[in-house]
């Protein structure tokens, strides 16, 4: 029987209910769906068929250790979004990536853990760049974890809250975007690399289950579209090249767009949409507002299901073939 499992974490074992829409559709269609917490150590990955990478909220506070399983799961079991996906986009340093590709970001200055830097004089410089008013972030969060806005008027504290993070985390430093808090913030969502549907984020978004921290549907522009289809042109380019830097093997094998994908953006003082976050690891798909939507994402698991048993069938009928016969044809 085909057999599919989504991830999450201890605090919502159930999972999302966005994502409980998802799964109830493969089990009418007469998959075996399971759920399965990311760091059970009593779960058999190597038995859980396409394993598909969903709430996994608690990773940053895990991030070595998340990692490591990545390594460790993909090696025994299909994983969604694949490894070198999660290993790229769990730490936001791919912004990097993504700026030097040409693809319009949210400003960002970078303080990193290893940097001989007076980190108070440095803020200084960056919040005169910034009309007086930053956000700063760790390179490994999600949510607001970790997120403070700073101006002049909680400075010292923003001093403070700067070095506790770079204690653990690289830090990015960016300019308030005024337009999150008039316009919102709107996350387009892409499967197999096509979008499909947008919501719109509150401000500073508390982590929360889809559809329960203010978000809602929303049309998006033409501008927007095409930034965020433009970042999903270049993603699978921009992972293949990282890899190959990270473990200094050449390979061109082809890499196919991630299963799931978010493109966060807002808009920048001059009204230009830039990106804030790309989301390939554990992002809310807001499918609840999309019912023909999850329908989709539900095709595309099963896809992959399919797929991964026709590959795991041809390869039985290729031990089971004797090697005279083989020769003879």
């Amino acid at each position: 029987m085909a057999k599919c499992t989504f991830v999450t974490y201890s605090d919502l074992p159930d999972l999302d209910p966005d994502d409980r829409l998802v799964f109830d559709i493969l089990k009418n269609r007469g998959i075996d769906c399971q759920s399965a917490i990311w760091d059970d150590p009593n779960v058999d990955w190597s038995k859980a068929g396409v394993t598909v990478l969903r709430t996994t909220w608690d990773y940053h506070k895990k991030y070595q250790q998340f990692l490591d399983w990545v390594d460790r799961v993909s090696k025994v079991t299909t994983l969604c979004n694949r490894p070198e996906y999660i290993r790229w986009n769990a730490c936001k340093i791919y912004l990097r990536d993504l700026s030097e590709a040409g693809i319009a970001i949210v400003p960002t200055d970078w303080i990193m853990r290893d940097e001989k830097v007076d980190v108070k004089k440095r803020l200084i410089e960056i919040l005169k760049e910034n009309n007086g008013k930053v956000v700063l972030k760790p390179s490994v969060g999600l949510a607001t974890s970790g997120v403070l806005v700073v101006d002049r008027d909680n400075f010292d504290a923003g001093v403070d809250h700067a070095k506790k993070l770079l204690k653990e985390y690289d830090l990015m430093v960016q300019p308030f975007m005024s337009s999150v808090e008039t316009k919102g913030e709107k996350a387009l969502v892409f499967i197999n690399g096509r979008f499909c549907h947008a919501a719109q984020k509150a401000a500073f978004q508390t982590l929360a289950v889809a559809g329960q921290a203010g978000e809602k549907p929303i049309d998006v522009t033409m501008d927007e579209v095409e930034l965020a289809e433009n970042t999903m042109s270049i993603v699978s380019e921009i992972v293949r090249k990282h890899e190959n830097r990270s473990t200094g093997i050449e390979d061109d094998t082809f890499l196919p767009p991630p299963l799931y994908a978010r493109v966060d953006i807002v808009r920048d003082q001059t009204n230009r949409p830039v990106v804030i976050e790309l989301e390939l690891v554990e992002p809310s798909l807001f499918m609840d507002f999309y019912p023909l939507d999850a329908d989709l994402f539900a095709d595309s698991i099963e896809f992959i299901i399919k797929r991964m048993e026709r590959l795991a069938q041809a390869r039985v009928i290729e031990v089971e073939i004797p090697v005279e016969n083989k020769t003879d044809s």
